[in-house]
């Protein structure tokens, strides 16, 4: 597919192939290992493991781990475009992915405006768009059925 479609998402020069694979790596272990515990224990495990989340460790992950992630990827989100410039690339697939958890934990991004601003423009690409409706009734319908039970 990188090949067929023009531009990929892949940057082709070496400084823009690093930085995109850099921040890949940064969105696997900085911004989501921060948001898992939160996202795990009040989203996966009591809406579809069907066992009650670790509530004291959601609570120590939103007030120390995820504020950092946040403050250090407000750092990294230039204050127009993309996280490589005035298009998408693999680097802003990759940091959707924990920012689209975040946002179903509710997690607002206050304090940070550079990031906010982006997270809006990610949101208006239609991929994204489309994934965040049909995850959010995937956790609707869990939390009526958890509300049911």
């Amino acid at each position: 597919l990188e090949a067929k479609h023009k531009p990929g998402l892949i940057p082709q020069d070496a400084q823009g192939l690093g930085r995109a694979v850099w921040l890949d790596e940064c969105a696997d272990t900085v911004v989501f290992m921060a948001m898992q515990p939160a996202f795990f224990n009040r989203i996966v495990s009591p809406l579809f493991v069907g066992r009650a989340g670790d509530e004291a460790a959601a609570e120590r992950a939103m007030a120390d781990a995820v504020p950092r992630a946040l403050d250090w990827l407000e750092s990294e989100v230039p204050g127009s475009g993309y996280l490589m410039g005035e298009r998408i690339t693999l680097a802003d697939c990759a940091m959707a992915s924990p920012l689209v958890n975040f946002a179903h934990l509710g997690g607002e991004l206050g304090g940070h405006p550079r990031l906010s601003a982006y997270w809006a423009r990610m949101c208006e690409w239609p991929p994204l768009a489309q994934t965040l409706e049909f995850e959010t009734r995937a956790i609707e319908k869990a939390r009526a059925r958890a509300a049911g039970a």
